[in-house]
């Protein structure tokens, strides 16, 4: 349900964007820890366990499809949102910590 909130949020600003005069011709980066969710957003196929979501999900396939966002895997470690969503150990927040504030020299995938 997250992922679906921030693709509705991507299409809007993106929109937004072109409207100012500055259209976006590259798909939207979208960082997602949940490897059923990026599997999901990837297939063309359901299964009987997603047939349930698909009504109220199936804008994630198309923007997908249709170049407007790319969903691709992140591991936990490297999850932005992490910080401002659950307990991560000490070693994980100082490291994300200084992700944020640009003094770790180098991208979240550089992460342990």
């Amino acid at each position: 349900m997250a992922l679906s909130e921030c693709i509705r949020e991507i299409v809007r600003q993106r929109q937004f964007l072109h409207e100012l005069g500055a259209p976006q011709h590259d798909p939207t980066f979208v960082g997602e820890d949940n490897s059923g969710t990026v599997t999901y957003a990837h297939s063309e196929k359901l299964s009987d366990r997603s047939k349930h979501v698909h009504a109220l999900m199936r804008h994630i396939k198309e923007e997908q499809r249709d170049r407007i966002i790319d969903v691709v895997k992140v591991h936990t470690k490297s999850q932005w949102a992490d910080m401002d969503t659950k307990t991560l150990s000490a070693t994980i927040f100082l490291i994300q910590k200084e992700v944020r504030l640009g003094t770790a020299g180098g991208p979240p995938s550089t992460c342990p």
